[in-house]
């Protein structure tokens, strides 16, 4: 298995390891979703998770019930990759400001 296979098992491990059912759909609930928003701040290298959570979104929106959580984890990927605003309400999330 390549390390990018690994790596991608990994966070797909993370999300889908947070994941809940609610109302029929998958989907992770704030606290783990600031969890992981955290753990890509802290990635030495956010772009390598921003490849692993685009990879598994390309996965999930396959899936029946979850759009909820294959959305989320699209605005995971962006604030890997630099999104501005979804980085300050991280940051509001995480540490109560900008």
């Amino acid at each position: 298995m390549s390390s990018d296979a690994v790596v991608e098992n990994e966070w797909a491990q993370r999300v889908l390891g947070a994941a809940r059912i609610e109302d029929g759909q998958l989907t992770l609930p704030d606290d783990q979703l600031a969890e992981l928003g955290r753990q890509i701040h802290e990635s030495p290298d956010p772009s390598v998770p921003a490849a692993a959570l685009v990879a598994l979104a390309t996965r999930l929106k396959e899936i029946p019930g979850a759009r909820p959580v294959t959305n989320q984890v699209v605005a995971l990927a962006a604030i890997a990759l630099g999104d501005e605003p979804l980085n300050r309400v991280l940051n509001i999330a995480l540490y109560g400001g900008g």
